[in-house]
């Protein structure tokens, strides 16, 4: 699915720092997480169920469903899990839908706002759920959440706003009296202990933020002119704030550095900025300085996201053979492994050791830490050393869990990632 640069998910974002629109252009590329993909799974289901007019998601529980994931067509399993946030989605719906016999329902609908400042279609959406409710002449967008990680508000929630706006446009012949905005979140609740978050928009608003998103827009192009003409963006441009999270540019954002730095500059001295200048016309991804991020990432990798994503570039950068002074690739820490039946491990130790089965295999086959235990105590202390070597020689393996970075100061052997993509696996050894 294309993602407009304007698009109401980025809004806070670029409403708030005109910037980011330009430098984003010269960030490298971001790479696709799982949370990313349950939460566009998620996402799909929902919309399915409720475009099927489904009032439950055990109807899809169970079944192998097809979603479409950065153009790439996936399918998943419908979990329990799936099932049980998805229906707090659908049950906040029609419980809206249902207190007008004539309400009208519209499931991920796209639209493009009319923006003086934008070429046609530029700035574009698609709401997740809204329903319309003549009698009441009240709207009411639905705006779905799957994440857990950090509690989203309904109270003056730009993304919310820009899709109101994209329904009041894209339905000129409603009567609309009453706007609401709702955010349905219920993996991360509230702290009033609400999954199900609600505000009501001033009617004012839904005539001045077209205005406003305007005047945003028109900013960003004009950095994105400056960036094409003196290969820069303006400083006062980019604006750090809460908005800066989930910003593309935020590896090489210059302004959320300067002021992190500035912040800690008493704990933790001795750091140098990158520069005054955002941007430079020759920065491309592949000439980030990496050195200079490990210097960051040294001195504060206790103190927040943003550290987190520029760590999340080095890794990247060394797990591809890149170099990095001070840092380097190292086999992930290694757990063994059963590799025989849980049966066949339960009888040996039965028939070998005096072991009961249904103390190695209660309903599921214990760890080898357990199954460890459980030998030294049926058998003689000056047998165990002896036994413990027969069972970790013939039922485990110790199965590397990949590579990972870590300072030159880690014990571990520096190893090549091309050398590894053979493989490190080691049998019968600790």
């Amino acid at each position: 699915m294309k993602h407009s640069p304007y698009g109401g998910s980025s809004a806070s974002r670029f409403m708030a720092c005109p910037g980011s629109v330009a430098l984003s252009e010269r960030a490298p590329p971001e790479t696709p997480s799982p949370y990313a993909e349950e939460g566009t799974f998620a996402h799909a289901v929902a919309a399915d169920l409720l475009a099927s007019q489904e009032r439950t998601g055990q109807v899809l529980l169970g079944a192998q469903f097809k979603f479409e994931d950065h153009g790439e067509e996936k399918a998943r399993e419908v979990t329990p899990e799936i099932v049980a946030a998805v229906e707090v989605y659908l049950d906040a719906v029609w419980e809206e839908f249902d207190l007008d016999l004539n309400s009208e329902i519209e499931v991920e609908q796209g639209f493009a706002l009319d923006i003086e400042a934008a070429e046609p279609g530029e700035v574009f959406g698609t709401n997740d759920a809204l329903v319309y409710s003549p009698a009441r002449r009240k709207l009411t967008i639905f705006d779905y959440k799957h994440g857990a990680g950090v509690a989203v508000s309904a109270e003056d929630n730009t993304q919310l706003k820009f899709y109101a706006i994209g329904a009041m446009q894209g339905h000129p012949d409603w009567d609309v009296r009453e706007i609401e905005l709702v955010i349905v979140q219920p993996r991360a609740f509230s702290a009033t202990g609400e999954g199900v978050k609600r505000w009501s928009l001033p009617m004012a608003e839904v005539i001045e933020f077209p205005y406003e998103l305007n005047k945003a827009v028109g900013a960003c192009k004009q950095e994105i002119a400056n960036l094409s003409a003196h290969g820069r963006v303006s400083g006062h441009a980019l604006r750090t704030g809460d908005h800066c999270r989930w910003c593309p540019a935020a590896t090489i954002c210059t302004a959320r550095e300067q002021e992190f730095v500035k912040a800690v500059r008493e704990d933790f001295a001795g750091v140098d900025l990158i520069g005054a200048e955002p941007v430079t016309k020759d920065l491309k991804p592949a000439e980030l300085d990496y050195d200079h991020m490990a210097q960051i990432v040294a001195a504060y990798d206790r103190l927040g996201a943003w550290v987190n994503s520029l760590k999340t570039a080095m890794d990247e950068h060394l797990l591809a053979g890149g170099i990095i002074k001070g840092w380097k690739v190292v086999e992930a820490v290694s757990r063994r492994k059963w590799v025989a039946a849980d049966q066949e491990v339960a009888e040996y130790l039965e028939l070998m050791y005096g072991v009961p089965a249904q103390e190695v295999r209660p309903p599921s086959l214990v760890t080898i830490t357990e199954a460890k235990k459980l030998l030294k105590a049926h058998v003689p202390k000056d047998q165990y050393a002896e036994a413990e070597r027969d069972l970790t020689l013939r039922f485990t393996i110790m199965e590397s869990k990949g590579l990972t970075t870590a300072p030159e100061s880690d014990r571990r052997a520096a190893i090549s990632p091309v050398a590894a993509e053979f493989g490190s696996v080691q049998l019968g050894m600790e």
